[in-house]
């Protein structure tokens, strides 16, 4: 019994970090004295594309994220020059018309400096939402291929292995 267990464990050293880990099976292993390699080879490309076409989507997702960003940003700057051309002119005000006086331009000067200043405010927190989003969906991304790795398929075996590890180690002084 105890034969067996070493069998499947293996010793590998990494720049001088020494661990055991499970053997790995080999292919012809697994799959018995049946094994094709143009079979296998075929798989292998399968699993290739299937990982490439991931990738792929990933890429046009991010794309279209970013050309949807520019298209808002081109917006903000078409929106901002359309407002500054009009800005000589006397803007429209939504307040009922009042006797002229003296600050009656001033006055409507002043409004149209804020309604304009409220657009680009408005523009650019939309902007800054989307900015978000765009760093939000990445770092979801990035912890998902952290939680995804193999290491956390099976803590317990991994524990084990660092228990017998330190127990070797303690055998041998």
């Amino acid at each position: 019994m105890e034969k067996r267990a070493e069998d499947e464990w293996e010793v590998c050293n990494e720049d001088g970090f020494i661990y055991k880990r499970r053997k790995k099976e080999t292919s012809a292993a697994r799959a018995g004295p049946a094994t094709d390699p143009t079979v296998e080879m075929r798989h292998m490309k399968l699993l290739k594309k299937r990982a490439l076409l991931k990738m792929k989507e990933g890429y046009i997702r991010e794309i279209k994220q970013w050309e949807d960003l520019s298209l808002q940003l081109q917006k903000m700057r078409e929106k901002s020059q359309a407002l500054a051309e009009n800005s000589p002119g006397q803007p429209e005000s939504p307040l009922p018309r009042l006797p002229e006086n003296n600050f009656r331009p001033l006055i409507d000067d002043l409004l149209f400096q804020a309604e304009v200043q409220e657009a680009i405010l408005q523009d650019f927190s939309n902007l800054c939402q989307m900015a978000d989003a765009l760093c939000e969906a990445e770092e979801n991304r990035q912890k998902q291929a952290l939680i995804d790795l193999p290491i956390w398929e099976n803590p317990l075996s991994i524990m084990n292995s660092l228990a017998e590890l330190e127990g070797d180690a303690n055998q041998r002084t």
